[in-house]
């Protein structure tokens, strides 16, 4: 027969334990951020390969609120850039580069975390805790407020080299003192050549407008083809950036119908070199890629041509503007 274990004794054995099991840490947490650039396959891959590594020594969650080690993967080439930050955004260390097939990119990738995470827990096991001086028995205590957690700041967007953005916009311009705000429609596309320099081309439409004088009804139509190059910080929320453009304004103009005695001339089609300098403020949407955009912008335009009609002495009708004020409202999605 066994021998019984006094109840006293299992007392001693609990009480013996409970220092340690209350300060014992609670696992880690662990929240992942990847990169919008990132398709829906490639981010099921990754993050599926971190939480299978981690499973066993940290908690995934889905916040930073708290003390949580943030993991951000961000897309570089033909692989992908790690790196780790705290719950305030701030990195931790320097990041690592991993490239190969995706598969080992991926199973790479866990296993690079899973050592991060059992580095980071043992440095905190290991670290003494602070011994608390001894009050007297007069000594009166109260407990401090205890701090609020500051919300996290959000992390810049990192957007690799390679990155293709398009744009749609709105577009009015002062074209001429005759037609002092003509509109349109303007579409863009552009590559992110570094981190902050980005090479684009587009295309502006602005559709027909008739002008009446002497006489005459003329119709305007102008296109104008482009390519521009710009700078553009990396802001979180807010992205400010500046661009150099040049390209063509073509003006396309057909006499619809004159008074007697007139004689209307064949529709014409003209090009204008155009040099434009526009400012930018994008407001970016969190996580996927999408801002608005708003687009100041000054045009100059040498050589326009006027449009005259030969009566008994010659009519100006439209003489377009050698400098015009421009402004692009629109909305641009990253990620390509």
């Amino acid at each position: 027969m066994r021998p019984a274990v006094a109840p006293s004794a299992l007392l001693g054995v609990a009480l013996a334990l409970a220092p340690a099991l209350a300060h014992a840490a609670p696992p880690p947490r662990v929240a992942v951020r990847l990169d919008a650039a990132f398709g829906e396959a490639e981010s099921a891959r990754l993050r599926g390969a971190i939480e299978a590594e981690v499973r066993d020594v940290a908690t995934v969650v889905s916040t930073t609120e708290g003390p949580t080690i943030v993991v951000l993967v961000e897309k570089s080439g033909q692989g992908i850039t790690l790196s780790f930050a705290d719950a305030r955004g701030t990195v931790v260390g320097k990041p690592r580069s991993l490239s190969g097939d995706d598969e080992v990119v991926a199973s790479s990738t866990g296993a690079v975390v899973r050592a991060h995470v059992v580095a980071a827990t043992s440095e905190r096991a290991e670290a003494p805790s602070p011994v608390e001086p001894a009050l007297a028995p007069s000594a009166r205590t109260s407990e401090a407020p205890t701090p609020r957690d500051e919300a996290p700041r959000p992390a810049a967007p990192h957007l690799a080299p390679g990155t293709f953005r398009v744009g749609a916009y709105y577009t009015g311009t002062t074209y001429a003192p005759e037609l002092p705000w003509q509109s349109g429609v303007r579409l863009e596309g552009s590559v992110r050549a570094t981190r902050v320099v980005y090479v684009g081309a587009g295309y502006a439409l602005s559709p027909g407008v008739t002008l009446s004088g002497a006489g005459v009804d003329v119709g305007v139509t102008r296109h104008a083809p482009y390519a521009f190059v710009g700078l553009e910080s990396t802001g979180a929320s807010l992205a400010l950036g500046v661009d150099v453009g040049v390209g063509l304004d073509v003006a396309v103009r057909k006499t619809t119908s004159t008074r007697e005695g007139l004689t209307a001339t064949a529709s014409s089609t003209f090009a204008s070199p155009v040099l434009a300098l526009r400012a930018h403020g994008r407001l970016r949407s969190a996580g996927n890629g999408l801002a608005l955009d708003v687009g100041p912008t000054f045009e100059a335009a040498p050589g326009g041509r006027s449009l005259v009609v030969a009566d008994t002495a010659p009519v100006e009708i439209l003489g377009a503007n050698s400098a015009r004020l421009r402004i692009d409202v629109g909305g641009t999605f990253d990620g390509f």
